[in-house]
């Protein structure tokens, strides 16, 4: 049986990061770097933040605004995709061996409904943590509030582990 999660760090741009008693050695290196990256790149231009970070779960969403829907409403699905990659890709960072990063290898979304609602998140869990590997299912809801909505996408997608650094990363 897993321990509760424990406080890994105090919540650093809104972001609640915690994992479990024992966390994955040498991961937390990284997390700085993959944070800082999303607050300059396709999260701000999104304007994707993450709501909760364990190594069990994470939530990342979105408040929608006319730039994120098409001319009748629904969301785009690249706003549903990028949602739900950044969940699992750092879900997987937060369960990466010693020394290695991730990097997504394959995603496979299926696009279920339009939704009606004001916020987009997406709940990532993993299906398998392995040395090389790790799978995570991220679901995409629509909403006025988390927890008041139905989801609208589900994604499947592999991150594989590499060396940190110059060749791996």
């Amino acid at each position: 049986m897993r321990s509760s999660p424990a406080l890994i760090a105090p919540p650093a741009r809104g972001i609640v990061a915690r994992t479990s008693d024992h966390p994955a050695p040498g991961s937390h290196m990284h997390e700085s770097v993959f944070l800082e990256n999303h607050e300059q790149g396709l999260g701000k231009l999104l304007g994707i933040r993450f709501a909760e970070s364990t190594r069990e779960l994470v939530v990342t969403e979105v408040t929608l605004t006319p730039s994120h829907l098409t001319e009748v409403g629904s969301v785009q699905g690249a706003v549903a995709v990028a949602l739900a990659d950044l969940a699992g890709a750092f879900g997987a960072l937060l369960n990466a061996p010693e020394g290695m990063i991730n990097t997504t290898i394959e995603s496979k979304t299926n696009f279920l409904r339009p939704g009606r609602g004001n916020l987009l998140w997406a709940e990532a869990e993993p299906i398998h943590v392995g040395r090389r590997t790790s799978v995570w299912r991220s679901c995409v809801y629509r909403g006025e509030a988390r927890g008041e909505g139905r989801p609208v996408a589900e994604v499947m997608q592999t991150e594989l582990f590499i060396p940190a650094g110059p060749e791996g990363g």
